[in-house]
């Protein structure tokens, strides 16, 4: 089951590329006096094809970046980080309850009037044990119920304990219509939503061809695809190789396409739309049985990694290392969490491995009772920056007697070893998220085999006991303990965030807000060139 929201480091998942080249800079259009093209068409790159576009079934990070499209949620966010009305023109809330009042005369894809019971369904939906969504862990992690007033055009949402973040969460759900509620399969490779584009057009592995939708105005604090420059048809090509995308670029053949690293510094003259991403993180597996089980262990390679050496050469000189898990900007709950990791140390992380039992052995590699300390790290392909990466963590590992074997993977398989199989010692990877309290999925509670996201088997009570009490408390008191909840992770290095980088949308001829982890489509712009 692919739904989870993990990015690459540098790029993501297979190496597709697009059959053929459309650009954005071409096609007729009209050229207003303010310089916007009126009438043409935006060709985006994206680097994958996540194989379903139904949202409640997928939060992986392309699926999310396509449905964009054509999916609106309750509210919108500024680059700020300010909650603004979409789908929803006010909302009151408390640490129980929020009430969200609709914009009036909504469209669904087939043109019926999205209501108050409509948007009630979908939260009712995504919690329904039959046809449980990992949305529900990525808006309301608390048991709730909702009720809905079509007269007034009112959706309520009350939780069963305190939910400092319930608006924000609940804000981020995109809505569903009801046909494609009801039949989830269906839109699979097309939309039914409320959002500003529509599907035409789909090829497996290659592309999707959007048209604009007329008469939209309820986007994010009002916008509408009325106004200059909105294209009026989107080409969103799979393309996984970022110096093709470079190229494509300068040459006009397309509009947008995150690029970093190496092929970045190609792009410099071009506008951008900033976006920064986790792009570096080691993540162990704790399951019983599995090496990393033991604490110790992890600790000696943690000990063992340079963070900075593996920052350099894993984002192409361009990254920063990582001092906390949240790194959006600006960051919901900012703070270094990070200095509660055990600290680089070469000459201790050899005593704790001794005083574990693991002695020195054969070529080098440690052994205890009998057993050799080979394990397994692998990672997405897609990348040179990512292979360099991994290829120092392996090499820096041996010199305290621990053999890393370095698998790659393309999406497909990687998804099939963290979800089904869960068959891995470590593996180097980023999880991005919108917001605290979804980091209480992934790093606790049950792992994909049992319904859930915690891919390591991470059981560690004090960064249960921290975030749940965060989750009961708003403002900067909850901020606080977020950020010593996820010390607890640190401090038993559960996990390690190694890098960010600056990860933007390069535009030709283009301008685009990005919020958070994505594009917003109906920002968008298409300029004269």
């Amino acid at each position: 089951m692919n739904k989870r929201f993990i990015a690459a480091a540098g790029a993501a998942a297979a190496a597709l590329l697009a059959a053929g080249c459309s650009s954005g800079s071409t096609s007729p259009a009209s050229t207003s006096g303010a310089g916007f093209v009126n009438g043409g068409t935006f060709t985006i790159d994206i680097s994958s094809d996540p194989g379903t576009v139904s949202p409640y079934l997928t939060t992986e990070g392309s699926a999310r970046q396509i449905y964009a499209f054509g999916y609106d949620t309750l509210l919108g966010k500024t680059s700020a980080g300010q909650e603004v009305p979409e789908l929803a023109t006010k909302w009151q809330t408390t640490l129980n309850q929020v009430t969200f009042t609709l914009h009036s005369g909504v469209k669904c894809d087939d043109g019926s009037t999205l209501t108050a019971s409509d948007v009630a369904n979908d939260f009712n939906s995504i919690k329904n044990p039959k046809t449980l969504s990992p949305w529900l862990s990525f808006t309301i992690p608390v048991s709730y119920t909702v009720s809905a007033n079509d007269q007034a055009g009112t959706v309520t949402i009350t939780t069963a304990k305190p939910d400092g973040l319930l608006a924000a969460g609940a804000g981020e759900l995109p809505i569903v219509c009801p046909a494609g509620l009801a039949a989830p399969n269906s839109i699979a490779h097309t939309f039914d939503g409320t959002g500003p584009f529509q599907v035409t057009a789909y090829s497996p592995s290659a592309s999707y061809t959007m048209a604009v939708r007329k008469g939209y105005d309820w986007g994010p604090d009002g916008a509408s695809t009325s106004a200059p420059g909105v294209p009026a048809k989107v080409n969103l090509d799979f393309v996984n190789d970022e110096t093709t995308e470079a190229s494509q670029l300068l040459a006009g053949e397309i509009n947008a396409a995150q690029v970093s690293g190496s092929d970045a510094t190609r792009l410099s003259g071009l506008k951008t739309s900033e976006l920064t991403t986790l792009a570096g993180e080691l993540y162990f597996n704790e399951a019983p049985g599995r090496l990393f089980d033991d604490q110790a262990l992890r600790t000696a390679v943690t000990e063992a990694t340079d963070i900075a050496s593996v920052t350099k050469v894993g984002t192409g000189g361009l990254g920063t290392v990582a001092t906390n898990m949240e790194v959006e900007s600006p960051p919901p709950c900012p703070g270094n969490t990070t200095s509660a990791l055990p600290a680089y140390n070469v000459t201790q992380a050899e005593k704790v491995l001794q005083s574990d039992g693991w002695v020195s052995g054969p070529g080098g590699i440690r052994v205890k009772d009998g057993k050799k300390l080979v394990i397994s790290l692998p990672y997405q392909t897609g990348s040179q920056q990512t292979v360099d990466a991994v290829e120092l963590i392996a090499q820096e590992w041996k010199t305290i007697g621990v053999q890393a074997n370095l698998i790659g993977y393309e999406e497909g398989p990687w998804t099939q070893m963290l979800t089904v199989t869960g068959n891995f010692d470590v593996f180097y990877s980023s999880i991005n998220l919108d917001s605290p309290f979804q980091y209480s999925d992934f790093f606790g509670g049950p792992a994909p085999q049992d319904g859930g996201d915690n891919f390591g088997h991470i059981d560690n009570p004090q960064f249960d006991s921290l975030s749940s009490q965060a989750l009961g408390t708003s403002g900067s008191a909850g901020c606080s303990l977020w950020n010593q909840a996820q010390k607890a992770l640190m401090a038993r290095a559960d996990v390690i965030p190694i890098s960010v980088l600056p990860k933007p949308f390069y535009l030709h001829d283009a301008t685009m807000q990005s919020v958070g982890v994505l594009e917003v489509p109906s920002s968008i712009r298409l300029l004269a060139s």
